[in-house]
């Protein structure tokens, strides 16, 4: 029973992503700022968007994140979500980078990762030129290389170009 799944985890104080956007109550004003935001992005509106959601411990953080996530699902974005700590300080990009990778969501997939984004893309090969271009002007170019070889079936085995393009970083000739 859902009903009875989701008092048990409010009464354990264990976050369940199933039930957090209907048990909103005092995240409503933050949730309708959210949904505003993913719309004006929808409607084309440029840059980017990012969220810091500070409370202290038990204030229900990765409750109102797993609301957010089931906005995120049903509108149809990608989401990231990043706890920042000691491990993982904004200062250290390289750290942060994999840790938003490894906690990425892709709409309707529930494991986290970058792979279900990868396959959708490697389907459509307009949409790997695009990435491609993008990747080569915008980002750094060892970023382009292992999202070539990715998308392109260039390597049989992909567990390393998805390491790779998860942070865990492969040596330039290995892209080539």
């Amino acid at each position: 029973n859902v009903a009875r799944m989701a008092i048990e985890h409010l009464r354990a104080g264990v976050p369940s992503p199933g039930v957090a956007e209907l048990l909103s109550a005092g995240r409503r004003r933050v949730l309708d700022e959210i949904e505003a935001e993913l719309a004006a992005l929808q409607e084309g509106a440029a840059g980017r968007r990012q969220r810091i959601i500070a409370a202290n411990y038990g204030e229900g953080k990765s409750h109102t994140m797993n609301a957010v996530r089931a906005i995120g699902a049903r509108e149809r974005f990608l989401l990231s979500f990043r706890t920042v700590s000691r491990e993982t300080r904004p200062d250290r990009t390289d750290r942060l980078y994999r840790k938003l990778v490894s906690g990425t969501y892709y709409p309707g997939i529930e494991r986290p990762g970058i792979d279900p984004l990868l396959q959708e893309i490697a389907e459509r090969p307009e949409a790997v030129q695009r990435l491609l271009r993008f990747a080569q002007t915008q980002l750094h170019p060892k970023i382009g290389y292992a999202l070539e070889a990715r998308l392109e079936g260039k390597l049989g085995d992909v567990e390393p170009l998805d390491g790779d393009l998860s942070g865990y970083l492969l040596p330039m000739p290995a892209l080539r």
